[in-house]
């Protein structure tokens, strides 16, 4: 285990905790949070510090941290913002592994409060110390009996772990708790997130052995901390545990109001939806989704597969369930013969549609008992949706008994949905105390199992698909070096891209085909050129990017008469900076944009380059075919392997537009354009240089030839931030 990995250890099991801002006033912020520690039954060692008083709720003080000479596995830090900086380095001259800091006004008061942040992060991180905070609510760890939050509730144990930047969202999953019996195994307050984040606890739970790991993790968070950092870990931690991930990424507001409430900037809501549908994490829009598949995951097991069954006293409540289920692309099980039989010979079923057994609204819990029990009997069925509405001779609890023993003996995927609101309560709760989710309403039920059916197709499928990226080099280090100084030579003379001739250039250094074109030196050559390859052709001026598309040799005389008419009347570009080149039409043709996820504009805030860099996800690519009406799209974060596109391209529907035919691998064009993703996107990836890459394609007798392309430059961005010069080595 890493030093950093120990440390998080000691963070979420501490065997001892100092407290500051503990007082003799019980309203203060630090004494409640004492009080739940010793109200809760913490296990371990316990030294407040109150540099006035000698005693705090019969236990002996310290005047300062400094002062304690045993070793203390956290700190909870509860002073004024003021003094904090005081308190933190009175830690490093101490004994103390982890802080964490719930005080406010840090980084969400505006530049000076980040720069205080930074300050004492920097100053614990020095002394070996991490930070959890600033701004938190604390930290629960149900297996030491610890509550060191100022939230009265206190979950029972269990293995779900939740992570928050919100206080209010985590006290409303303990109400939620607290109501299921739903279990956890840790709660921590990221508040504005300084130095301990998502991707510490992620990397943590991935090293730890399976059956320490927990059933499922869920997060509130208000940006991600390291893009790049975390497809990696992400997609590692959901290859054996689910990530269940709330990130209100949406509204421009949004990111104004989270920049207040925790002084972070958000990603872009496009990026932020790849990169979670890429790590296999699942994304939700709403506390309830959260905290309902929190319930899902930590107390069923995934469904095998995609055949659902439902089980219903209520008409209306099963045509819910079954349109939900369609728009969730789950299907109903077409149950088999002897099932068929028996439900006719118990229930007088009358197969009134395929996978639904519609009990009426008379049924008692015995007909639940004999539809459930040959309902799960069934081999083809992988989960069961029970459905009950309670009418006058609905006997909830004895019904909800009958589903959970069913349950334990079948071992398959049930979900309920009780609905109502009091007259259910008594069934839901008794299904829980066989760990069946139930909800009340359809919607939440088959919205739950929809995500766990999703999750079963990531790890089965989604995670086999080889996510490591093999850098194999192109480039020999002549070339490189000719790239480098054109590109350098464009940043310099503050150029915002590459002529077009120039990124040709670039393409054709990476072994790619691109449409002919000649620099020209007189109107012969133009014509020469246009009777060689034949019309159309493009006559374009490469310094103002104008240019006309030409059918005939009178058309292209007269372009290029007129524009140089025009450059003699004051337009005072050079003779050279004009081109011809070749135009193809009616060819299957598709584009390629691949472009860099950046956080400039932010800098005003206190920001660095590099603390921005940070937040970048690397570069956005998206694959689109041209020359019809169509807006889809493949869209990825770079790097994507052989293998990744090859699968997207299999599920893209209009891939056959431009001459590919899925399920022939070994087809030359195949290869040939597996080959050419792979090419296109290691340009910026060894030129990190370039902020956008524009490609337009045709395929012209089974070739790929490139006949357009831009390349903007990033004029921000600085070797020293992004080491860029290492092919040129």
């Amino acid at each position: 285990m890493t030093a950093r990995n120990s440390n998080i250890t000691s963070l979420l099991s501490p065997s001892s905790v100092a407290i500051t801002g503990a007082t003799s006033n019980p309203e203060d912020l630090g004494s409640y949070i004492l009080r739940n520690i010793i109200l809760g039954g913490y296990k371990g060692r316990v030294f407040p510090v109150n540099e006035k008083l000698s005693q705090l709720y019969d236990f002996d003080t310290y005047s300062s941290i400094k002062n304690i000479k045993e070793e203390v596995d956290l700190a909870i830090i509860a002073t004024p913002s003021d003094r904090v900086i005081d308190d933190v380095y009175d830690c490093t001259r101490a004994k103390v592994n982890n802080i964490c800091i719930v005080s406010k006004g840090f980084a969400e008061t505006g530049v000076n409060g980040l720069t205080l942040q930074r300050k004492i992060t920097k100053m614990a991180n020095e002394a070996g110390i991490r930070v959890l905070g600033p701004n938190s609510l604390g930290l629960i760890s149900t297996s030491k009996l610890l509550n060191a939050t100022f939230s009265p509730d206190m979950p029972k144990e269990g293995k779900a772990v939740f992570i928050s930047q919100s206080g209010a969202l985590i006290n409303a999953l303990l109400e939620y708790s607290q109501f299921y019996s739903l279990g956890f195994s840790e709660i921590l307050g990221f508040g504005n997130k300084s130095d301990v984040n998502e991707i510490n606890i992620l990397d943590y739970y991935s090293s730890l052995r399976k059956d320490g790991q927990p059933t499922v993790l869920g997060c509130y968070l208000e940006n991600i901390t390291d893009g790049k950092e975390f497809l990696e870990s992400a997609q590692k931690f959901t290859k054996t545990v689910p990530l269940v991930a709330l990130i209100p990424s949406e509204s421009p507001k949004t990111r104004e109001y989270i920049y207040a409430h925790s002084g972070t900037v958000l990603q872009k809501d496009a990026v932020i939806d790849l990169a979670l549908s890429q790590s296999g994490a699942i994304k939700v829009y709403t506390q309830q989704e959260l905290y309902d598949l929190l319930l899902g995951f930590s107390w069923q097991v995934l469904p095998r597969g995609g055949n659902v069954a439902i089980v219903s006293n209520a008409g209306g409540g099963l045509i819910l369930a079954i349109e939900q289920l369609y728009r969730k692309g789950l299907r109903l099980v077409n149950f088999s013969t002897d099932v068929k039989r028996m439900l006719i010979s118990e229930l007088d079923w009358k197969g009134q549609s395929r996978g639904v057994v519609d009990l009426g609204g008379q049924a008692l819990s015995l007909n639940y008992l004999k539809a459930l029990d040959i309902v799960l009997g069934d081999p083809d069925v992988n989960s069961v949706v029970v459905i009950l509405s309670p009418q006058v001779m609905t006997q909830i609890e004895e019904s909800a008994e009958v589903i959970g023993r069913l349950a334990r003996e079948h071992g398959k995927t049930i979900i309920a949905a009780f609905m109502g609101y009091e007259g259910v309560e008594k069934g839901i709760k008794a299904l829980s105390k066989y760990f069946i989710p139930a909800f009340n309403s359809v919607d939440r039920a088959i919205f739950t199992l929809a995500k766990m059916y999703e999750y079963f197709t990531w790890i089965k499928f989604g995670s086999q698909v080889s996510s490591r990226y093999a850098y194999q080099r192109i480039l020999d280090k002549t070339r490189s070096i000719k790239i480098l100084e054109l590109i350098e030579k464009a940043r310099v003379d503050k150029q915002m891209g590459l002529r077009v001739d120039q990124c040709f250039d670039i393409l054709r250094y990476y072994g790619m085909d691109t449409s002919n074109m000649r620099l020209l030196k007189s109107l012969t050559d133009a014509l020469d050129f246009a009777e060689e390859q034949e019309y159309p052709v493009e006559f374009l001026c490469l310094t103002n990017g104008i240019g006309k598309v030409t059918y005939k040799k009178d058309q292209l005389k007269r372009a290029y008469e007129d524009h140089f008419l025009k450059l003699e009347e004051g337009e005072g570009h050079r003779f050279t900076d004009h081109i011809v080149k070749k135009l193809y039409r009616g060819r299957r043709k598709f584009k390629i944009t691949i472009l860099k996820d950046t956080y400039y504009e932010h800098r005003e805030k206190g920001f660095s380059i590099k603390d921005l860099d940070k937040l970048s996800f690397g570069y956005f690519f998206e694959f689109q075919v041209e020359g019809l009406k169509i807006t889809d799209a493949i869209r990825r974060l770079l790097p994507i392997t052989r293998e990744q596109f090859e699968k997207d391209l299999e599920s893209f529907p209009y891939a056959k537009y431009f001459g590919y035919r899925p399920g022939l691998k070994s087809e030359k064009f195949t290869q040939d354009l597996l080959a050419f993703v792979q090419k296109i996107t290691k340009i910026p990836q060894d030129f990190p240089q370039i902020l956008e890459l524009d490609v337009a394609c045709v395929v012209d007798r089974g070739k790929i030839l490139i006949v357009d392309c831009e390349m903007k430059l990033d004029l921000v961005v600085s070797y020293e931030v992004k080491g860029i010069s290492t092919l040129a080595r």
